[in-house]
């Protein structure tokens, strides 16, 4: 009797096991697609309201804003109802099952409540023009949404979603109606911060990088006008934060009037740099001058006027600028005097003060081609030729040849000036000098030079 009781009772518990096995794989595809259908809902309730308000918030279309403020509450009243069981079964859970589908309905008429108080604050309330005070309205919109899940009854809260749905609703089909009222609100300085000065030029309005009104005609620009008459431009409407007096906003008699003073002030400008400019260029041409002035003076000073001339020869003055060696060889005076013995002209070495002339710039002017000072100055007139020259020279041991022999490689380069000033002639010649130590390679070479050149350069002159 008691084996077949026992039979009887796990036979029972085998039936109601496989019964539960049978309809958990009957329910599970329904729970699947109940879990994904929650899912999709959340998704759209929370997501796709974003971009609309940012939109409506960003262009200030309330009409937009009030909009999704409904679309958002259709979406979650769907998510809510249909979350009910789910719902029910965590209040029954957390405060008994009497009652929990009363709470839950509470709750989601507050989460209602929340979305759509901010989404009709900000429809009527110019977010966009103060932005500070975003979240300070999000604050009080939740905060009212919690006051009427908790505190207040159903008899409260059906009327109030009503309104606020109605409220909505006119706002969408009746945008004018919210629109005057957000005028009015817009009269009100609700912004703790004070207006900010505007540096706008003609350029920014020619280019209409800057817009004085909003697309529904309000100034976005305040103004303040002195004694003076030019005008002050703010961003946003309050005092003068020096004068603090009232600013005024802009009219389109007001913006013409502004754009005049920007295009003449402009004009002011360009010809204030225009007579900058000249100004400027008058006294660069005047310091140039001076400069010039100055430094001819300097070169008349350098000039010896008691030379002695010959009258029956060609007077050359010779002027070369080369360094000396290590044993005090002076190149430029050894040339000097194998020029003087030839007897085709009376050559002159003392014409100019020969340290100050180079260390001045005078020298090196004057051998790269700038004899205009020459002219000038009038340095040439008791003399028929002036020759300026520049000697280089370089030593290399040549022990291949001989042991201690030295050749000096000599570069002198040379230019003829006439009585006027003019460049008749210029060359360049190269020799060679041996010697056992670099003075003795360097005057053999000068040797050369003016043994098989002296002669030629002159006879140019003749």
């Amino acid at each position: 009797m008691i084996q077949e009781i026992s039979k009887t009772i796990k036979l029972l518990f085998q039936t109601l096991g496989l019964g539960t096995k049978v309809v958990v794989e009957e329910v599970k595809p329904y729970a699947k697609l109940y879990t994904k259908g929650l899912l999709w809902l959340s998704m759209i309730a929370v997501l796709s309201p974003i971009p609309f308000l940012i939109i409506g918030i960003t262009l200030d279309l309330r009409w937009l804003i009030a909009l999704t403020g409904i679309w958002w509450a259709l979406w979650t009243f769907l998510l809510l109802l249909m979350a009910l069981p789910i719902g029910i079964l965590i209040e029954s859970l957390t405060g008994g099952i009497k009652g929990s589908g009363q709470r839950y309905i509470k709750l989601v008429t507050g989460i209602l409540i929340v979305g759509l108080c901010i989404s009709l604050f900000t429809s009527i309330i110019p977010v966009k023009a103060n932005l500070a005070m975003l979240p300070l309205l999000i604050v009080a919109a939740i905060i009212l949404g919690l006051l009427n899940a908790w505190l207040f009854s159903r008899k409260v809260i059906t009327p109030l979603v009503s309104i606020i749905f109605i409220a909505l609703l006119l706002s969408f089909f009746f945008p004018s109606t919210f629109e005057t009222l957000g005028l009015k609100i817009s009269d009100v300085d609700i912004s703790i911060a004070e207006p900010e000065r505007l540096h706008i030029t003609y350029d920014d309005i020619e280019k209409q990088r800057i817009k004085f009104f909003h697309p529904d005609g309000r100034p976005k620009v305040w103004y303040y006008r002195p004694e003076d008459g030019r005008f002050e431009l703010f961003d946003k409407k309050g005092h003068h934060p020096i004068y603090r007096e009232k600013l005024k906003p802009v009219t389109p008699e007001v913006i013409s009037q502004i754009e005049k003073q920007l295009k003449l002030d402009i004009e002011r400008r360009s010809q204030e740099e225009q007579r900058k400019l000249e100004e400027t260029k008058r006294l660069e041409k005047q310091a140039e001058i001076a400069e010039k002035e100055k430094r001819l003076n300097e070169f008349k000073a350098l000039i010896n006027r008691g030379i002695t001339t010959h009258p029956s020869k060609p007077n050359v003055a010779i002027i070369i600028e080369s360094r000396r060696t290590e044993g005090g060889l002076s190149p430029e005076n050894t040339l000097y005097n194998f020029l003087k013995k030839q007897q085709r002209a009376n050559v002159i070495s003392n014409l100019f003060m020969e340290e100050p002339f180079k260390a001045k710039g005078f020298f090196r002017e004057i051998y790269e081609g700038n004899t205009e000072i020459l002219k000038q100055a009038d340095a040439l007139s008791r003399i028929n030729y002036l020759i300026i020259g520049r000697l280089d020279y370089s030593f290399q041991k040549r022990a291949e040849i001989e042991k201690d022999l030295v050749s000096c490689d000599i570069n002198f380069s040379y230019k003829i000036i006439n009585k006027k000033s003019e460049v008749v002639k210029s060359e360049s010649i190269r020799v060679v000098g041996p010697g056992f130590s670099n003075d003795s390679a360097l005057e053999r070479g000068l040797e050369i030079l003016s043994e098989q050149y002296s002669d030629r350069i002159l006879k140019q002159l003749l």
